[in-house]
């Protein structure tokens, strides 16, 4: 991964899926493995699930805003990542924008996302990704973070946390004026539009 490469992206945190239909837990290593098998047998992109955020057009707008060559998600390399609450389930459906029709996932691309009573998920669409650490690396970069509350970008740490919070995703660019950035898991590189919705 070149850093240069980074202007603006998002902070995910990344951790295993747990409560699974069948009682299993898949660990941080297999999701990594699943989702590079799923790029390659779907010829060059999966879906990679998070938390639906009411603020994603929000986020989308800012990077377009910033017209960048790649868009990035950082996977965060937290020791003990709280799980995310509800049963997992296999989702089934995507729209790429709320103007687009829903299609079928891919039978290559498996989303078990906990969506619980929820009604729809959100997903990164992924064509690559670029790194792949177990014990996560450090980089050499500084950044802000985006407030979907005040539309501004923010150089500090909130009070009394050490880094970024744990949840939800956040939108994230580079600056030599920003805090220094947390360890990464992985590097995913996205695909326009970046974010989809998940049913």
């Amino acid at each position: 991964m070149d850093w240069d490469d980074f202007t603006i992206g998002f902070w995910h945190p990344f951790g295993a899926h747990g409560s699974h239909p069948d009682g299993t837990t898949e660990e941080g290593d297999d999701i990594l493995l699943r989702k590079a098998s799923e790029i390659d047998k779907n010829k060059g992109w999966t879906l990679w699930s998070f938390q639906h955020h009411s603020k994603l057009a929000q986020m989308i707008a800012e990077i377009e805003k910033a017209c960048p060559r790649r868009v990035f998600a950082l996977c965060s390399a937290s020791k003990n990542p709280k799980p995310p609450k509800g049963n997992v389930r296999e989702l089934k459906e995507f729209q790429l924008s709320p103007k687009d029709d829903w299609q079928v996932i891919p039978a290559a691309i498996r989303v078990p996302h906990p969506i619980g009573e929820k009604s729809c998920a959100a997903a990164f669409r992924v064509k690559q990704i670029r790194e792949f650490q177990t014990e996560g690396l450090l980089p050499d970069i500084r950044v802000e973070w985006y407030s979907t509350k005040t539309g501004r970008w923010n150089s500090e740490f909130p009070p009394g946390k050490e880094g970024y919070p744990p949840r939800p995703e956040l939108l994230i660019r580079q600056s030599t004026s920003g805090a220094p950035l947390r360890p990464v898991r992985a590097v995913l590189e996205l695909s326009a539009p970046y974010v989809v919705t998940l049913k």
